[in-house]
């Protein structure tokens, strides 16, 4: 074959939060997933990367080629490629398009030959430039981008001679929308996460978490809120970049009435959101509980999540018990971690002074550093 195929893992991910192709998809990390469903295909995959060390700990047995020219975006990782290998031509795809369908990208790499560019122009009119084909005749161009400091695929486009594959050629069948609006999907945000998981009929709690997370259990009135807001102050000292999710039984209310955001609210808005020069906050309205693990997965760029309540979710549990007003555990015990207490409890787990948050300070700097490790 005279052509290959590219996944771009180079991006910074920084709306997603964290790395997109080490996201967990399923049993295995996205980038792995894509290789497995292009493998069939495609006798030769490289894999676009801003730094190979980026993806240590994935078995990729692809070759990775490191952006020759960092911070132009996809451009670099193209011409890199293009550079670097002896392919005439290759078609790359995103490692952000989870379902793009493998057998259209090897017949529109097939129906490339001719062509400096290939691309498929969507019914909308729109262009998937990063579900196209560049050869290597497009490589003094791309100089010519980059030395005008114009990063844009367009840009490529409007120097060379495109080929344009019309989406309505490539899908047939009585589930021609769906499939290609599947073919083409993009996951930017973490929701663009959740929905492709739900795709692929797996929960969040299925994958493996990459920010460890633990629940401060025990009914009301034993204290555990005073005593998490004395563990945030101990763990800060610690530096720990901490998230921290309440479960509340009942309804709740943040805004306050007369405030332009409560006033959206209730007149009828399904998100909103407020953003200062320091914070940003946002309220969604739903009709059905939203899962702890759906919360969690919004939260990024933190060490560690710190829950209270959520005694039936499958999160590891710190149990806190107080004499005269909970001497009962109330979790399953697979789940539970440690035990605070301020009274001597028999119990096989650590267990920890009420009075003195130090401790399990301690004790959750190590358990954080042991969890990066596992994962």
């Amino acid at each position: 074959m005279d052509y290959g195929l590219v996944i771009l893992a180079g991006g910074k991910s920084t709306r997603m939060g964290s790395d997109k192709a080490k996201l967990p998809f399923g049993d295995e990390s996205l980038i792995e997933y894509m290789i497995k469903r292009f493998r069939p295909h495609f006798e030769d995959i490289y894999i676009s990367v801003d730094r190979i060390s980026d993806l240590d700990g994935i078995d990729i047995s692809r070759p990775m080629i490191e952006d020759s020219i960092r911070g132009i975006g996809p451009m670099g990782g193209i011409y890199s490629v293009l550079k670097e290998t002896n392919k005439e031509r290759l078609i790359f795809v995103s490692v952000d398009n989870p379902f793009a369908d493998a057998a259209i990208a090897a017949n529109v790499a097939k129906s490339s030959n001719g062509a400096d560019v290939t691309i498929i122009r969507r019914n909308s009119g729109k262009i998937e430039s990063l579900f196209a084909v560049y050869s290597r005749r497009c490589l003094k161009y791309i100089e010519e981008c980059i030395g005008e400091r114009n990063y844009s695929l367009k840009r490529i486009h409007d120097k060379v001679e495109c080929k344009y594959i019309e989406e309505k050629d490539l899908f047939v069948g009585e589930n021609y929308d769906r499939n290609a609006e599947l073919c083409f999907f993009n996951m930017n945000h973490r929701q663009d996460y959740y929905r492709a998981l739900s795709h692929l009929k797996i929960s969040v709690s299925d994958t493996k978490r990459n920010i460890p997370a633990v629940s401060f259990v025990a009914p009301s009135n034993t204290g555990k809120t005073t005593y998490i807001e004395k563990l945030i102050v101990e763990l800060k000292k610690r530096n720990l970049r901490l998230g921290v999710i309440k479960h509340d039984a009942h309804d709740f209310e943040i805004d306050k009435p007369g405030k332009d955001s409560y006033r959206f609210t209730h007149a009828g808005a399904d998100a909103v959101a407020i953003s200062s020069m320091s914070k940003t906050a946002m309220v969604f309205l739903h009709d059905e509980p939203v899962s702890v693990d759906d919360i969690i997965e919004m939260v990024g760029d933190v060490d560690l999540i710190i829950t209270e309540g959520y005694k039936k979710s499958n999160l590891k549990k710190i149990e806190v018990l107080r004499k005269g007003y909970n001497e009962e555990f109330v979790c399953d015990s697979k789940y539970r971690l440690a035990v605070v207490a301020d009274y001597e409890v028999e119990t096989e787990y650590p267990l920890f002074p009420l009075d003195n948050p130090e401790k399990m300070a301690d004790f959750l700097v190590n358990y954080v550093e042991s969890y990066k490790k596992e994962f």
